[in-house]
């Protein structure tokens, strides 16, 4: 992350209450707003302005975590009529996770003291507190108090200062290394927890697209890999899908041919995965029932509307939405988030994000012909 030194001179504000205080905030950012940034701004104060701004910004939110703190320690979220501060960030238009995850970060910030110094200077960035948050909630526990405290003090020291040169996804890498030098049987333990989150959700979102997200086991991301992959290869060189769209149409074509297969043999639900009580599947791996439109895995679960997963998929209740815009507009992303050691490697998986279109492309039937056929 970037270390830009911009330290404008502001008025002193001594004896000035939160609220008051809060109030020059807003104000002051408010005038910045109406300012005009036309060709009279010098390109160099223009850029400088986006560094003091981000900087100001990462402040801003390292107090909000400080404070979001103090909330779920005195449980200041009682006196609203809530049950956590996680419902209180969401009444700010935040998602369920994403309310989770401040309020996660916000308490561990307070087990890492230089790690909130940093942020709180706008020397680090939020999302390297994020990645520091989770590591310290992965941290196993000895029942030894003091080995413990410093295994935590020096995660802090590390994050602390790795965070201020890395981004996020690198210092996740620098993290899990450390982790690993430290614990040999972290593997064991990563793949135990992956196995505990694993959750997959498919539904769409607030704008009506459909989408398709969740936590996979190393295992199974392997798996999604194997399949996904030789059906994702380019076909000619006026092949122009991208990555995305090339998997999305791999998926697609699997998902015909499981039900060209399923149509022909159709077979009861594994041992030990039926639901006879019908468990709603849109809820999340941690109880708490995802409020967003769409079904979980499996189809047999519906949103508020009704709607099982084949619908939700496309075809029949897509709706008015343009056939074209979803085809382009259609991705999905297969990676691994906080391992090492490519698909197969240490930790959750994730399949996320990713934008599902409707219908089969032509070039699929193409492909799928000439494999069909041999030529």
């Amino acid at each position: 992350m970037s270390t830009t030194s911009v330290s404008p001179q502001a008025p002193t504000l001594d004896g000035v209450g939160d609220e008051a205080m809060l109030g020059v905030l807003m104000d002051v950012v408010g005038r910045l707003g109406r300012q005009e940034l036309g060709g009279a701004v010098d390109d160099g104060v223009l850029t400088r302005s986006v560094a003091v701004l981000h900087r100001v910004e990462t402040m801003v939110a390292a107090e909000k975590l400080r404070r979001v703190a103090e909330v779920d320690a005195r449980a200041a979220y009682v006196s609203q009529g809530l049950r956590s501060t996680a419902d209180l960030l969401g009444g700010l238009g935040l998602t369920r996770g994403e309310a989770r995850s401040q309020a996660l970060t916000a308490a561990a910030l307070g087990r890492l003291p230089a790690m909130a110094d940093g942020l709180a200077r706008g020397q680090s960035g939020v999302g390297q507190a994020t990645v520091a948050a989770q590591a310290l909630e992965d941290l196993p526990v000895t029942g030894d108090e003091q080995t413990d405290r410093a295994t935590v003090g020096e995660l802090d020291r590390l994050v602390a200062s790795e965070g201020q040169t890395q981004d996020r996804r690198q210092l996740g890498r620098t993290v899990e290394e450390w982790a690993h030098r430290r614990d040999g049987d972290r593997l064991a333990e990563r793949e135990r927890r992956a196995h505990v989150r694993r959750h997959l959700w498919a539904g769409r979102n607030a704008n009506g697209e459909p989408l398709i997200k969740g936590r996979l086991t190393p295992l199974v991301l392997a798996k999604l890999g194997a399949v996904l992959d030789p059906l994702a290869r380019r076909i000619g060189d006026d092949d122009d899908r991208s990555i995305g769209q090339r998997r999305h149409d791999a998926l697609e074509t699997v998902l015909d041919r499981a039900a060209a297969v399923t149509d022909h043999h159709p077979d009861p639900e594994p041992d030990g995965h039926s639901d006879p009580a019908g468990r709603d599947e849109g809820s999340s791996s941690d109880g708490h029932r995802d409020t967003g439109s769409g079904s979980g895995t499996g189809g047999r679960g519906g949103d508020a509307r009704g709607e099982g997963l084949a619908p939700s998929f496309g075809g029949a209740g897509a709706g008015a939405a343009d056939h074209h815009t979803r085809r382009v507009a259609r991705a999905v992303w297969v990676g691994g988030v906080g391992g090492v050691g490519g698909v197969g490697g240490v930790g959750a998986g994730r399949l996320g994000a990713g934008v599902v279109g409707d219908g089969t492309a032509g070039l699929l039937r193409r492909r799928d012909h000439d494999r069909d056929h041999g030529t």
